[in-house]
């Protein structure tokens, strides 16, 4: 008899999934409302969108089983080729094949979570798992109850100011320019926003910024970055991914170091530091970076190791002005960061400057499901100063070349010296 019940039990166990419900394609999950940004948008922007991005069953079954993999077949009496899947596409990568003769890009989706995450991307058309009816999904996207009470509550958004084409002129009265700048390491780029296509646009960004130092974070490309950047020169070590970039016509470097924010080396949680030299007039000036860890119990370590580094660079230099730049993984609302600046007596130039660009604009954005950064957030990256240096200005940088370079913007400030 106990053989018996327990030959039923194994019995059952292996048959649950025979009886389980499968999970309904249709159904969007809380990840997809909080992340995708065709939530924010007007009726009419999300008509246009999905009458501009078709919905497809009719293609080659070979698509749908290697969507990586380029194939070809009639479109409009026209042979074309599929181009990209949705898993490892961007925004950059849609677009540029857009413009190449005789190619259209179609994304797969095997659920509405895909459909949606696609159609941010704006590819020629989405193609279709058998199980999933274009119809119901349109339903479903147009259907105002549709929009979760996240976005049908949210205060009408602010627009954000694309102020790319005129980040080149300096407040007047400048003395110094910094930026800070996490260009999203070529190790986490998939297909097209591998570095080797993004560095162009990277280096663009820098030099129009044309700032006197920069701050880079996520930096593990840096031959290509040297041989596009001149005359601008790079203070790190091989296998940090952190970088400090100057322009070596007004500066020269005087002593630099790597510390690290961990008890063992790292490559990427590291402050960076220089001691700089003006040519012109002999003023020096000292300029970190860094990237702080992902959550706050780590954060609120590396505030009080950094509060610690900054403490020592100013015994080591007395009377030399610090500029902190870096992803700090945080805003200036949490109790990390507010620890750093209590315990280092920093400020930082968002928060100070009379005039800031962009300063409730996340600096942070997801290109896989957001074709622009969110409104209404604070900057997760910061340039922090000494009050020595008086803060003109500072500026999210915004504009389709931004969106399109990293997952994050450029901050620039402008700075006049005491």
């Amino acid at each position: 008899m106990k053989q018996l019940k327990l030959l039923f039990l194994f019995f059952a166990i292996g048959t649950l999934p025979l009886f389980a419900q499968e999970p309904d394609p249709h159904a969007l999950t809380k990840v997809t409302l909080q992340n995708g940004i065709f939530f924010t948008m007007s009726p009419a922007e999300k008509q246009a969108l999905l009458d501009k991005v078709k919905m497809l069953h009719e293609i080659p079954e070979e698509a749908l089983l290697q969507p990586d993999k380029a194939v070809n077949f009639a479109v409009r009496e026209r042979e074309k080729t599929i181009v990209g899947s949705l898993q490892h596409s961007s925004i950059w990568h849609v677009k540029t094949m857009q413009k190449q003769k005789n190619k259209i890009i179609l994304m797969t989706a095997k659920n509405i979570d895909d459909v949606v995450a696609g159609l941010v991307l704006e590819p020629d058309a989405i193609i279709l798992k058998k199980n999933l009816d274009p119809e119901k999904i349109r339903q479903i996207l147009l259907d105002e109850n549709t929009v979760p009470t996240l976005y049908r509550n949210h205060p009408k958004k602010i627009p954000i100011s694309e102020n790319y084409d005129s980040c080149g002129i300096r407040t007047e009265g400048t003395d110094l320019r910094v930026m800070s700048y996490n260009i999203l390491a070529n190790v986490w780029g998939a297909g097209k926003m591998q570095m080797r296509y993004r560095m162009p646009l990277i280096v663009e960004i820098i030099k129009k910024a044309a700032p006197d130092f920069a701050g880079l974070q996520e930096v593990d490309s840096y031959t290509m970055l040297k041989k596009s950047l001149h005359p601008y020169k790079f203070i790190t070590e091989p296998r940090n991914m952190c970088a400090i970039v100057y322009d070596s016509r007004k500066y020269r470097e005087v002593k630099s170091d790597v510390w690290s924010l961990l008890n063992k080396p790292s490559g990427i949680r590291c402050l960076v530091w220089c001691l700089f030299e003006e040519i012109s007039t002999g003023k020096q000036i000292i300029i970190t970076n860094t990237h702080w860890q992902l959550s706050q119990r780590q954060r609120l370590r590396d505030a009080e190791i950094m509060a610690k580094y900054i403490a020592d660079l100013q015994k080591m230099f007395p009377n030399v002005p610090i500029v902190c730049t870096g992803d700090f993984n945080t805003n200036v609302s949490r109790p990390d960061l507010q620890l750093f600046l209590q315990k280092s007596g920093l400020k930082d130039a968002v928060e100070t400057a009379p005039v800031c660009e962009n300063k409730t604009v996340s600096s942070y954005f997801n290109p896989k499901f957001l074709k622009k950064p969110e409104t209404g957030k604070q900057h997760i990256d910061h340039i922090i100063t000494t009050g020595d240096l008086i803060p003109l200005s500072a500026k999210l940088l915004a504009g389709e070349i931004i969106y399109e370079a990293s997952d994050h913007m450029p901050i620039i400030a402008d700075f006049k010296q005491k």
